[in-house]
């Protein structure tokens, strides 16, 4: 029991240092570029989120779903209530005059949330879903791993769609595995939650159907009647 509790005690020192350094790799030079601009996809977000403060809430723009942009003007929404509360923002007009004039704190709110939050968030859940699925042995080395990917940590740098992407990717593998293994309807249902919710942050993210329906096959087996299998038990 306490050779139980102390790698226990281990593993959660070690996964909050691997979020510390996975943060920290994200964080640091978060600004970059501000308040000029060298990611030419930041804006798309950015400038839909602000535009929807006029009132019109279509994006009139749906090469990328419009999704993060609806959760980041909910994000400027309460950046300009806070603003209020702050005497920061006497009205609406010097809220957009802000943005105008230097949109460092907009872009900057996006980055931290979009990007360094939820790039972090997604070293835990990794680490939580290959802990619950395999070992925590391996769950530790997922993490480092994903908390060092040069990829995931320089676009964790971005107001864009990738990193939450990547979230709910991971997130969908939760249900892919318990169908793996016990296959009710529950998973399923599951399932297309996260993944609807991860193809309205990107539209490939329509790919990770590949690896349900890998899944569901081999919980029923290779043939054309387990595609007609509706009541999953």
């Amino acid at each position: 029991m306490a050779t139980n509790k102390r790698n226990l005690f281990q593993d959660h020192l070690w996964i909050w240092a691997l979020l510390a350094i996975g943060f920290i790799a994200r964080i640091v030079g978060i600004n970059f570029g501000l308040p000029n601009l060298y990611h030419a996809d930041e804006p798309i977000i950015v400038n839909h989120a602000v535009a929807y403060g006029t009132g019109d809430l279509n994006p009139h723009f749906f090469k990328i779903p419009p999704l993060v942009s609806y959760l980041l003007f909910c994000i400027y929404g309460f950046y300009f209530v806070l603003g209020q509360l702050f005497s920061q923002f006497g009205s609406m007009n010097d809220f957009a005059d802000l943005f105008l004039t230097d949109p460092t704190s907009f872009y900057l709110l996006g980055r931290v949330v979009f990007g360094a939050f939820l790039g972090t968030l997604t070293v835990y859940v990794l680490y939580r879903l290959v802990k619950k699925f395999f070992s925590a042995e391996h769950a530790l080395l997922s993490a480092f791993f994903l908390s060092v990917a040069f990829l995931h940590v320089r676009d964790a740098h971005y107001v864009y769609v990738d990193i939450p992407l990547v979230l709910m990717l991971v997130l969908c593998f939760f249900p892919i595995f318990q169908i793996l293994n016990q296959g009710n309807q529950k998973n399923y249902i599951i399932f297309g939650f996260l993944a609807g919710v991860a193809i309205a942050v990107k539209y490939n993210g329509i790919f990770i159907f590949a690896p349900l329906l890998l899944a569901h096959f081999l919980k029923h087996g290779f043939r054309s009647s387990s595609i007609l299998i509706l009541n999953f038990v």
